[in-house]
């Protein structure tokens, strides 16, 4: 799987400068990847590892990584040398500008010569603008590395760029504004530090008014200092649009003192602020707003790629708007896909986009694993490629964050938040194992089913929360999105539970537990574990689990007993972290031995009383930790016996499942999960042929979201393939050359928005022609349950190769069993 574009770590050598690590990586995550207090905000932004210990440095994080190392004072004088020698060798390893120490005791000045990254400001948090100037340089020395190259070994190494503010107000509100403005301008420039990083743009006689604004508004930031008289200057509007057509990001600065006498309808769609006085908060948040909006054009390629888009995918590093329509830069009229970021667009906003371009798809990163391309794709009569799926989430916080490999509780929830938003938008319901408290993972994924209801087409289902049968209702909140599946109170679960309703003979409350776990394992048709507790609780009201054994161990273990799919997300540590170590063939860890907890007189207590209860042979629970360790191993050794095993289990090789077994980056995780249900969910789905046949040129065919012909390597193509692409102007051999198989047509000739082309590989040797014929229609078919094509046109593959059109046909039909039940195949050229 492929990395981020950039990465940011703060790290730390003593002990004692870890606390000023952790609010350095804190504060840098606030501005560069979400705020902390609002995990819906948007998705993941800018990777920020927080406080990560020297020796759990990684290198390797993403394309582009950049180190923070702070230090103090102990560092110095304890392990000065080991120090610098470390700090030498990452600046040789990374390269130029992307170790950057932060010393916070000024002892380090004493050896500056020999620090070679540039040294940031001292006394860190000391001082409120000494923090805030740090900040400023941090982002300020990360927006010139993304400038040249980003990382993308495909993009030549250029030398440093500084990107440009571009200040746009209005002198008519000249004392309203006008001191704002250059305020704004002098800090940038001459005050603050980011001088290097801002230049003042001065249009001038000379050139025309569109070369000019043309020049300055291609690179940098367009801060829009919005005050009353602003959006009735011409001049104003000239600029504010060239810049949008230039995809500049905007920060607006509202200053308004009376009010408008006419709103812009171009203002919008980007962050705007309320000026207090303060320019130096300006300057921060346009380079924050730069080289966010950077990073994303970059690492959008990375999430069309590993979500199987369109190659040729458009990226916006803003929400689109019509405005981009008409004036560019999406003023195609033909069928187009963009991905901007997220959150999604309201269904609404996309109707509006829809109305003026019908043949328009616009994505966010979490939403792109839904159907994207048929022309119906926003019809709720389109099903989902996991509708009618329930998949379970067993979610806890994890142990181990804040530790030395620097992710914190916002990471988990960043992972949790996407990994749950791709699911449901591709159609799947979510269940979760009922938690209540204040903040807890049940409060989380009703938020947020409640917030995407706001921008889909059709509403998710509601969440499915599981409750074991000693649980009062009582402690369900009121307003939140929930189906209770109650192991007392619902028919449909009662029937299947083990453990009567409590009553005068209560049973051990972990035996309730573990009957609602095996009961959702038989409901649910999938599993994601993340997180969880590791440790048993030892002492009266401690903290810790209060089972036989940690909880989503337990849940990993029914799902694989029940041999349904489980996806082990064990990066951010707890006791997924453990599962994923069992599958991975590793020795079963202290924390799943009996004698580790034992000596603990509450936990023998509470293990004793549940092994002599009659109900936990009845339930098949193991008799020990290491009984059921030692049956995850062994499972995991038949599921993860070959690629072939592992892909008929979860849809996953056994590479991929090892890099979910161990990567934190919200992309991957999505992208992997997703993948497997979608293969599951096409294994499960292959459904009977619904086929239109036409006598006649696939060009006579109408309303098609697709045409897919089949291809030979190195070889022009031949048959009805050349008719069709002799009419779409050598547009599949061009795109062939450059090794797309799927792109758009823009052309009147054809009635079909997309073309696919499937590969037969070399015509050398077609002794196997038949199987490659079958792979090529399962390709095929691939690609219309991704993207959602009810209509796919095609031809006889090969047919010109193998003249039996008998073995062709049923070759093909073969392939094309895996097509999803409401796809159409028009058939064109058979008699």
């Amino acid at each position: 799987m492929s990395k981020p574009v950039l990465c940011l770590q703060t790290v730390y050598f003593d002990e004692s400068d870890r606390e000023d690590a952790s609010r350095l990586g804190k504060d840098l995550y606030y501005h560069l990847t979400r705020p902390q207090e609002d995990p819906l905000a948007y998705g993941p932004g800018i990777p920020v590892a927080v406080a990560v210990a020297a020796e759990a440095v990684d290198l390797q994080a993403a394309d582009v990584v950049v180190l923070l190392p702070v230090l103090g004072k102990t560092s110095f004088n304890v392990d000065r040398e080991a120090v610098l020698a470390e700090l030498s060798k990452w600046h040789d390893q990374l390269g130029p500008g992307h170790v950057l120490p932060v010393p916070i005791s000024t002892n380090w000045r004493s050896v500056e010569d020999r620090l070679l990254g540039k040294l940031l400001l001292t006394e860190l948090y000391n001082a409120t603008d000494a923090r805030k100037k740090t900040i400023d340089e941090i982002v300020l020395s990360v927006a010139r590395l993304v400038s040249a190259g980003g990382g993308d070994p495909a993009i030549p190494r250029e030398p440093q760029v500084s990107p440009q503010l571009f200040v746009s107000h209005a002198k008519a509100d000249i004392e309203a504004t006008d001191a704002a403005a250059k305020r704004i301008h002098d800090y940038v420039v001459t005050d603050g530090t980011g001088s290097a990083f801002f230049d003042a743009v001065d249009l001038h006689a000379g050139e025309s008014l569109e070369d000019q604004l043309d020049d300055a508004v291609q690179a940098g930031v367009l801060v829009v200092v919005r005050s009353d008289s602003y959006s009735s200057r011409a001049w104003c509007q000239r600029e504010l649009l060239r810049a949008k057509l230039h995809e500049l990001p905007t920060l607006t600065v509202e200053i308004l003192h009376y009010g408008e006498y006419r709103s812009s309808p171009y203002a919008g769609n980007s962050p705007s602020i309320v000026w207090n006085g303060d320019p130096a908060v300006i300057g921060s948040r346009a380079m924050v707003e730069w080289l966010r909006a950077a990073f994303f054009r970059l690492d959008a390629k990375r999430v069309a790629r590993v979500a199987e888009l369109l190659a040729d995918t458009r990226v916006l590093s803003r929400p689109p708007e019509l405005l981009d329509l008409a004036q560019g830069p999406l003023q195609s009229s033909f069928a187009q896909l963009v991905l901007h970021p997220d959150p999604e667009l309201p269904v609404i906003e996309r109707q509006v986009l829809r109305a003026a371009r019908p043949r328009l798809q616009v994505v966010a990163p979490t939403t792109a694993f839904r159907r994207l391309l048929g022309r119906d794709a926003d019809s709720v009569s389109v099903s989902s490629p996991l509708e009618g799926m329930q998949i379970a989430m067993s979610l806890s916080d994890s142990p181990d964050v804040d530790g030395p490999a620097g992710f914190t509780a916002d990471h988990v929830v960043d992972a949790t938040v996407y990994v749950a938003r791709a699911l449901i938008s591709a159609g799947a319901a979510i269940a979760y194992g009922g938690d209540f408290r204040k903040n807890g993972f049940t409060q989380l994924l009703a938020s947020l089913i409640q917030t995407y209801n706001q921008t889909a087409s059709e509403s998710a289902g509601c969440l499915h929360s599981y409750l074991a049968a000693n649980l009062s209702l009582d402690e369900v909140p009121d307003g939140l999105p929930l189906k209770i599946s109650h192991l007392a109170r619902t028919k449909a679960m009662a029937k299947d539970a083990i453990l009567p309703a409590p009553g005068a003979d209560a049973h051990p409350s972990a035996l309730y537990f573990s009957d609602m776990r095996r009961v959702m394992a038989m409901h649910t048709d999938a599993r994601v574990v993340l997180g969880g507790q590791c440790e048993p609780r030892i002492e009266e009201n401690g903290p810790g689990y209060g089972g036989r054994y940690p909880g989503i161990v337990e849940e990993a273990w029914r799902t694989i007993e029940a041999d349904k799919p489980l996806y082990i997300l064990g990066g951010c540590g707890g006791a997924a972290s453990l599962v994923a170590d069992l599958m991975d063939g590793r020795e079963i860890p202290s924390q799943l031995q009996d004698e580790t907890w034992r000596k603990f007189d509450l936990f023998a207590k509470n293990a004793d009383a549940i092994d002599a209860d009659p109900y936990s042979t009845q339930l098949g629970l193991p008799k020990s930790m290491e009984d059921l360790a030692a049956s995850i191993s062994e499972l995991s050794q038949q599921l993860l016996a070959s690629d072939d095993a592992a892909v008929s289990w979860n849809g996953l090789t056994i590479e991929e499942n090892q890099t979910l077994f161990r990567s934190r980056d919200p992309v991957t995780l999505a992208s992997l999960v997703l993948k497997g249900l979608l293969n599951v969910s096409r294994q499960q789905n292959a459904g009977k042929l619904v086929i239109e046949l036409v006598r006649g040129s696939v060009t006579a065919g109408t309303k098609l979201d697709a045409v897919a012909i089949a291809t030979f390597e190195n070889v022009p193509l031949g048959g009805a393939g050349a008719v069709l692409d002799q009419a779409i102007g050598g547009r599949a051999t061009i795109e062939r050359a450059s090794g797309r198989t799927l792109f758009q047509l823009e052309t009147t000739e054809v009635d079909a928005d997309w073309m696919y082309l499937a590969s037969l590989k070399s015509l050398d040797d077609v002794d196997d022609l038949e199987q490659r014929i079958e792979q090529a229609a399962i390709d095929t078919a691939e690609q219309a349950s991704r993207h959602g094509f009810r209509r796919i046109g095609v031809v006889a593959f090969g047919g010109a190769v193998l003249p039996d059109v008998e073995r062709v046909v049923q070759a093909m039909l073969r392939g094309f069993r895996a097509l999803p039940p409401e796809t159409t195949l028009v058939w064109f050229g058979l008699r």
